[in-house]
């Protein structure tokens, strides 16, 4: 018996009651595997985790930069951009991965909200403006998302 939460910052902050009530009637801690996945580990997600969940971890850090300031890794920049209308949509990402190309070792992630929509720009991107890029979506096969994934952390 395994419980998982992916992102679960995310979830706790939007769901925390909800997420509690549906733990209550699974089987207690020391009856199961408890897997939580996150991006950024905060003081509430600690907290969540030995006072709800009653249980003791082991914390994984890919980064370790426990040391830095904030939540965020400190040498990953990050902007966003408020676009007037959609029309403006497509022509800004495209001003946005050219711009970020032109630094050495880039690398860069988008995030869409549909599957559809990153097949439709992974095509766009690579076959339309022959601009190499990698698509992960949940329609692909678990092999074919890890060999995305790792040609993107490796390339």
């Amino acid at each position: 018996r395994i419980l998982v939460l992916d992102e679960a910052d995310r979830l706790l902050d939007g769901f925390g009651r909800e997420t509690k009530q549906i733990i209550s009637y699974l089987p207690r801690s020391n009856k199961r595997q408890t897997m939580l996945f996150s991006a950024t580990i905060s003081n509430k997600l600690r907290g969540f985790i030995k006072g709800s969940l009653n249980i003791e971890f082991d914390e994984v850090d890919c980064l370790d930069d426990r040391n830095l300031p904030g939540e965020t890794n400190a040498r990953v920049r990050q902007s966003y951009f408020v676009l007037k209308s959609m029309k403006d949509y497509i022509p800004t990402l495209v001003s946005i991965i050219e711009r970020a190309r032109q630094e050495e070792n880039h690398k860069i992630l988008v995030f869409f909200p549909a599957s559809k929509i990153v097949r439709f720009l992974s095509h766009f991107f690579n076959i339309g403006l022959e601009i190499p890029v990698l698509e992960i979506h949940s329609r692909m096969s678990q092999a074919s998302r890890s060999r995305a994934s790792n040609s993107f952390r490796n390339g």
